[in-house]
């Protein structure tokens, strides 16, 4: 093997516009890989509200448990459907407020929605949405769940 300098390579890549093609593709895969570690895909769970909450509070287990379980799902993604209850400003977006039914008792708050997706609802709208679980808050017999990074559908 043969040292070359740097201006030799480059004439040689130049040269041959297989060997230009071939690094290029080779760079692309590799930043796409580096792409894709920075942004990994988020991690859906199946399961709905209502087996949530069941899973959650309407078993057996003890405080501790549910505190253990709740920092299990945050950070998880779902995909849900309910119904707009109400939309209001908040410093950093738009709060909604879904009902899990049409009983128009809020459920779920979708958080920091932009303003497009937020001023196109209405109150009673059935909606398809996704989201990061942030948090959950309890409720009387259960907990409301407030999301993040939401999409709404």
């Amino acid at each position: 093997m043969k040292n070359e300098s740097k201006e030799e390579m480059i004439a040689e890549l130049k040269s041959s516009p297989f060997k230009l093609i071939f690094l290029a593709v080779v760079a692309f895969a590799g930043l796409a890989a580096l792409f894709a570690k920075a942004f990994p895909e988020p991690e859906f769970i199946d399961l709905t509200y209502d087996g949530m909450m069941k899973e959650i509070y309407l078993s057996e287990m003890t405080t501790a448990q549910q505190s253990q379980k709740k920092k299990e799902l945050a950070g998880k993604y779902v995909r849900w459907k309910g119904y707009v209850v109400d939309v209001e400003m908040q410093n950093y977006g738009y709060l909604v407020r879904i009902g899990d039914d049409s009983s128009a008792m809020t459920d779920v708050f979708l958080i920091g929605v932009d303003e497009a997706s937020a001023l196109d609802l209405k109150a009673g709208q059935q909606i398809f949405y996704s989201g990061e679980i942030d948090q959950f808050q309890d409720g009387m017999l259960t907990g409301y769940v407030h999301l993040r990074d939401v999409s709404i559908q």
